[in-house]
């Protein structure tokens, strides 16, 4: 059984990944160095903090953050919510992974239609 949040059932065999998505993720590890990936998590965790504090403005979200992951945890929205923003759910939670390009306004836009959309659904 697949999980509810990437909709698929399917797995893939033994061994059949593919050899350059690893060698470009190797050359780019590479390429930021030491201090170019600490800056790129350092960001990661600064904007799950931030997208923690803006969502905790929506009291319906009944949010959960552990301090040092970049995802962040909440009571499952609206489907329109879910489906403009594809949000990760399952069963009654939804979450949000705040990589690299997520940004304080994406969080912000997001939580402009949080309230609403928690408020149209009955919670």
């Amino acid at each position: 059984m697949g999980a509810e949040y990437v909709s698929a059932t399917h797995r893939t065999r033994g061994c059949s990944r593919s050899g350059l998505a690893v060698l470009l993720l190797w050359r780019r590890l590479r390429a930021w160095g030491h201090q170019g990936l600490r800056q790129r998590v350092r960001y990661c965790l600064d904007t799950a903090a931030y997208a923690a504090e803006t969502l905790a403005t929506v009291p319906q979200a009944a949010l959960d953050r552990l301090e040092y992951s970049i995802v962040v945890t909440f009571a499952r929205p609206a489907p329109w919510v879910v489906e403009k923003w594809h949000v990760a759910v399952e069963g009654d939670r939804a979450h949000i992974v705040c990589v690299s390009h997520v940004e304080r306004r994406t969080v912000d836009a997001f939580t402009s239609d949080l309230a609403p959309g928690y408020a149209h659904d009955g919670r």
